[in-house]
């Protein structure tokens, strides 16, 4: 959990103390924090952008607050603007708290690689029961499902399906879209497995039994 005055410090918090931890930014912490954070770990800055910034000299947060807005704005265009602000910590988004879930999921990440079908039926059957506890508890109803899976190289491929109207929150329904999704994907040792209910219908609000 993270606890910040802006969204941009909040997001960056919550990353630090990862899986039980909590982290707050106050005024007094954030610039330090900033400037010695790895560029990786900026929210908003995924892997071809770090590897770029690597290019411009740009390593940590101290050396993205040493460029300029007009240089930032070259090399990335409108984000330039946001990388700007960032390195400051400025994030002037308001917070709107009563917003509707788009999706609720559920992931894992191993601790070492896994491949055989039956290491891999074990952690879906993990990942399943948290989900449903989770879809439970928000009183979620949605039509999509897709699976993320995350390769020992650190590569990343998802896969999706959308129905007509709601699916049926049942284990053995769940399982067996992750597997008929699963099996397009190419058979690699995988670090992280999720699967995540989405596309919400708030107009339904029974499971209704769906043919696969």
């Amino acid at each position: 959990m993270g606890v910040s005055y802006n969204k941009f410090l909040a997001k960056i918090a919550s990353n630090m103390h990862k899986p039980f931890g909590i982290t707050v930014i106050t005024h007094k912490t954030a610039i330090k924090i900033l400037e010695e954070l790895p560029i990786e770990k900026f929210y908003g800055i995924g892997q071809q952008t770090a590897k770029k910034m690597h290019r411009l000299g740009i390593k940590t947060g101290l050396d993205l607050k040493q460029k300029s807005r007009e240089e930032l704005k070259l090399h990335f265009g409108k984000s330039g603007e946001f990388y700007y602000q960032n390195a400051r910590g400025e994030d002037n988004r308001a917070v709107d708290p009563i917003q509707e879930t788009q999706s609720v999921g559920a992931e894992n990440t191993f601790s070492k690689d896994i491949i055989s079908t039956k290491d891999i039926q074990k952690e879906v059957d993990i990942l399943i029961t948290t989900l449903l506890e989770r879809l439970s508890h928000d009183d979620f109803y949605g039509k999509g499902i897709s699976i993320k899976i995350r390769f020992a190289n650190f590569a990343a491929v998802t896969r999706s399906k959308t129905f007509s109207t709601v699916l049926p929150y049942e284990r053995e329904f769940i399982d067996q879209c992750f597997w008929e999704l699963f099996n397009s994907i190419p058979k690699q040792p995988i670090r992280l497995i999720g699967i995540t209910i989405q596309s919400p219908d708030p107009y339904h609000h029974q499971q209704i039994q769906l043919p696969f």
